[in-house]
């Protein structure tokens, strides 16, 4: 009788412990899994298998993505609020035609972008740009429009039939 020996058969992975921080590093720089998957040289699916199979690749890739959306989350903030300090190298001559090297210090604006952008997906009731119809006509006059309407088209229907009767389409009606 045959022992087990563990081995399933089938192609042997290409999954190495190393890509587990490769994968974080990936997931940092914003790649999707798709991306991921392309990098190590293998199908998306393959790529959803190492992460069922090998906790530290999986803990790993969602480690990346999370910092990843945190950073820019942080970054998207200090945007909206403003105040970053940025420097500059200018260089201008001087009278004498010296080129001279100026560091210029600024302070970046808030961006109203941005403010807008979080508010609305901070608070999407207060801030979310909607269009909103509001319907001002009074119930009466609903009524009286549906009477009329229903007038108009009774009328366009006998029309039509006595067009249909002058060019021999419909018989007359007795």
């Amino acid at each position: 009788m045959a022992t087990k020996t563990g081995d399933a058969g089938g192609r042997p992975t290409k999954f190495q412990p190393a890509y587990a921080e490769q994968a974080r590093k990936l997931a940092m720089l914003g790649l999707s899994d798709a991306k991921i998957a392309e990098f190590f040289a293998v199908a998306e699916s393959t790529l959803h298998l190492w992460k069922t199979r090998h906790g530290e690749f999986s803990e790993c890739l969602a480690a990346g993505k999370v910092q990843a959306d945190a950073d820019v989350a942080a970054a998207l903030y200090r945007t909206a609020l403003g105040g970053a300090k940025v420097t500059e190298l200018r260089e201008e001559p001087d009278s004498e035609g010296n080129i001279i090297r100026k560091r210029v210090i600024r302070e970046l604006a808030p961006h109203f972008g941005a403010q807008k952008y979080l508010l609305a997906c901070r608070h999407p009731d207060k801030w979310r740009e909607s269009l909103r119809f509001e319907d001002v006509t009074p119930p009466e006059q609903l009524v009286e429009t549906a009477m009329r309407f229903d007038e108009l088209m009774a009328a366009a229907r006998e029309r039509q039939r006595r067009v249909l009767i002058e060019r021999g389409i419909l018989p007359p009606r007795e």
